[in-house]
């Protein structure tokens, strides 16, 4: 194990050696054990001045988030300590949707000269840990065309997408072996994967939506059904991890 992947191991408590911390919704919530360590967790990354301005842009990766709420979300303050760009979409999105997090992605891909890789996080419960660097150095040794993050949450419910993410990742642990909609990939797959999602949208495919509509993380959990393993879900933790208590 490298000094910098047991450093952050202690300071995170974490057992894996991931650089991207993603804590949901549900575990941000004050009845829940996890808030005080998330809370815990980003005053210590803010305070590691090791970290402060210590990366650099790589011309081979673009950061991606979304934040239509008129304030500067966790994410980009994460990208400014620690000197990389974080490309905002939506800011000046009105009515937001499940949706945008496809079509303004599609949208700057087309539009905009991105990196031969791009990776998307959610904004506001979302940290990074190391350099794009080491991020596509560990992405590369997956052979995915796109990784995803993991979960043990079977979200949103589905059988025929929790079966085969079990089956797949049978060997895994059942704490990380569903998927969550966190990526990094090669733009070139994304785009494909994106054009073909928002047909799905503009047709009301079923297998893109809930009992209340478009699910980007269906939509997701059905393109790695489809292309597996080109695309693939980090059970290993190497680069994402759900921040609880299995992180």
């Amino acid at each position: 194990m490298q000094s910098n992947d047991l450093r952050r191991r202690q300071q995170y408590g974490l057992t894996t050696d991931a650089v991207v911390l993603h804590c949901p919704g549900p575990l941000r919530r004050r009845d829940n054990p996890v808030h005080v360590e998330w809370e815990q967790a980003q005053l210590s990354f803010f305070a590691d001045a090791s970290l402060g301005k210590s990366f650099q842009d790589d011309p081979r990766l673009t950061v991606i988030t979304y934040n239509a709420s008129g304030r500067e979300s966790l994410l980009e303050r994460c990208g400014a300590h620690l000197g990389i760009t974080v490309v905002v979409l939506g800011r000046t999105v009105r009515d937001w949707s499940w949706e945008h997090k496809i079509t303004l992605v599609r949208d700057y891909l087309e539009s905009a000269e991105p990196a031969e890789n791009v990776m998307c996080l959610d904004a506001f419960d979302t940290l990074i840990l190391d350099g794009p660097q080491m991020i596509l150095e560990r992405f590369h040794a997956t052979s995915a065309e796109i990784l995803f993050g993991c979960t043990a949450t079977d979200w949103p419910p589905s059988r025929e997408h929790e079966r085969f993410e079990a089956d797949v990742y049978r060997d895994a642990s059942w704490a990380h072996r569903h998927l969550n909609a966190s990526y990094i990939g090669k733009t070139a797959e994304v785009r494909r994967c994106l054009e073909q999602i928002v047909h799905g949208i503009e047709a009301g495919e079923p297998w893109c939506r809930t009992d209340t509509g478009f699910d980007d993380q269906l939509a997701w959990r059905e393109m790695h059904r489809q292309r597996h393993p080109c695309l693939k879900i980090d059970v290993n933790c190497s680069i994402f991890v759900r921040f609880d208590e299995d992180r």
